[in-house]
């Protein structure tokens, strides 16, 4: 795939969004629901306003003629996936909050 461009018009955490990144593929969306706090608009993905449909295209197309660009945000998406969401993290961050609720501290 070479653009991942979802476009829903109310979503929570976009999990698709993060599949993609971790596939190493650049990410286009809408900027509603979580998508604001999950995408860096430039760095990490881009983002448009919802219903804009012509802004849409065009980010796409703009992802779609600059390879330097798209291997630059699905690079940024990729590292953001293994840096704050893989599983080890995930593990890590759970194990310290339930390890917060008990009053203990993390081992490591």
């Amino acid at each position: 795939m070479s653009v991942f461009a979802p476009t829903s018009r109310s979503v929570g955490m976009p999990l698709a969004v993060l599949e993609a990144w971790a596939a190493g593929v650049p990410v286009v969306a809408t900027r509603v629901g979580g998508v604001p706090e999950l995408i860096e608009d430039g760095r990490t993905g881009l983002l448009v306003p919802s219903g804009e449909e012509i802004l849409l295209t065009g980010a796409i197309d703009r992802v779609l003629a600059n390879r330097e660009l798209a291997g630059q945000l699905a690079e940024a998406g990729r590292r953001r996936v293994l840096n704050e969401f893989d599983v080890a993290h995930l593990v890590r961050d759970y194990e310290r909050q339930y390890l917060e609720l008990l009053g203990r501290k993390a081992i490591t």
